[in-house]
């Protein structure tokens, strides 16, 4: 009589074959994580700018910490952080110039920006 089931070298070609799949696929998914905190970054970033925007529009001068876009009701996202926020050049407004950096908590960057000289933030890897 045969017995139905299978082989132990059967079984190991299979382990094999699923581990280095997902040798294979462990990086991709890492990538796509690190993608996705750099995108939620990026949209806090331009929210970030907007209030700065409607800040300006509204006292006609930009604000000189994180509170004061807050009070209007910007609120960063989960796990996001907005921080080093600096008012420089406030004497002169046509040199006046908003620094600040966007991170998520997850992610290996950080993006600076420069409004409102710079179109795009800069991004740099940050120390943990």
């Amino acid at each position: 009589m045969a017995q139905a089931g299978f082989t132990l070298v059967e079984l190991l070609v299979v382990t094999l074959i699923v581990g280095l799949l997902a040798g294979i696929a462990a990086p991709r998914l890492d990538e796509a994580r690190q993608k996705a905190y750099d995108a939620a970054a990026l949209q806090d970033g331009r929210s970030v700018i907007y209030y700065i925007e409607l800040y300006y529009n509204q006292n006609l001068a930009y604000p000189g910490s994180i509170g004061a876009i807050e009070a209007l009701g910007f609120t960063a996202s989960d796990e996001i952080t907005v921080n080093r926020f600096r008012l420089r050049g406030a004497r002169n407004p046509a040199q006046t110039r908003v620094s600040f950096d966007v991170y998520h908590e997850g992610s290996d960057y950080l993006y600076r920006y420069q409004y409102p000289r710079d179109e795009q933030p800069t991004r740099v890897r940050r120390r943990r």
